[in-house]
């Protein structure tokens, strides 16, 4: 048993490291692209970040124990929340200050996430319908990131500065991708048999160990 749990471990590292690899190549990209800090933080950061969900999901269904899937999201949000948040504002002396962006549009977005999430899981059975319509509103919720995150025409006239396109940055957005694919596969399949080993079900282990792992970055 130890064994398959160090191969989980390294697997998860290895997962870990690969899509912060890939997060930096494509922060180097949205700047040179002259994308606004609000826009690379909330919208290149925050789905770097979610990669190790995504990809475990991607072979969770592969491998045939999809109930990995809504325990690694739901761990994973609810330590988002209350432990990183949580956290950080324990630490921090003065607190955390929020801009009435945060209030006025993206917390009401996410409650209303959360509000559709709920419909969608209510009968404990998640459609392809109710899964396109999740996707639909996070294309929404991307596009509108992407609009009210643009420079102003003159503003990005005045500071264009001709600068090489950041081809390392590139190549490491490709090799990381590589990292990212086969790293998830070794996680997704050790967790199956470290689940196996301590006779549990593989949504206990992604409730906890998993989501908190793929919370780190």
């Amino acid at each position: 048993m130890w064994n398959v749990l160090l191969l989980f471990l390294i697997s998860l590292f290895g997962l870990l490291l690969s899509a912060r690899l890939f997060t930096r190549g494509a922060e180097k990209i949205g700047r040179y692209f002259r994308l606004p800090p609000f826009v690379i933080g909330l919208f290149i950061i925050g789905i770097g970040t979610s990669l190790p969900e995504l990809i475990s999901a991607f072979f969770s269904i592969k491998k045939g124990v999809p109930e990995i899937i809504p325990g690694n999201i739901l761990g994973a949000n609810i330590a988002n929340i209350l432990l990183i948040l949580g956290l950080t504002a324990a630490l921090s002396p003065s607190g955390i200050n929020l801009s009435k962006r945060y209030i006025m549009i993206d917390l009401h977005y996410l409650i209303g996430t959360a509000l559709l999430f709920i419909l969608a899981i209510y009968d404990g059975f998640l459609s392809r319908g109710e899964g396109l319509a999740l996707l639909s509103a996070f294309i929404i919720h991307s596009l509108y990131v992407l609009r009210s995150g643009e420079i102003p025409r003159e503003v990005e006239e005045k500071n264009t500065i001709h600068k090489p396109f950041p081809w390392i940055g590139a190549l490491i957005m490709v090799l990381s991708t590589a990292g990212i694919y086969f790293a998830g596969d070794f996680t997704v399949a050790s967790l199956g048999r470290l689940a196996g080993s301590l006779q549990i079900s593989p949504a206990l282990i992604s409730l906890t160990l998993l989501s908190l792992g793929t919370t780190l970055p």
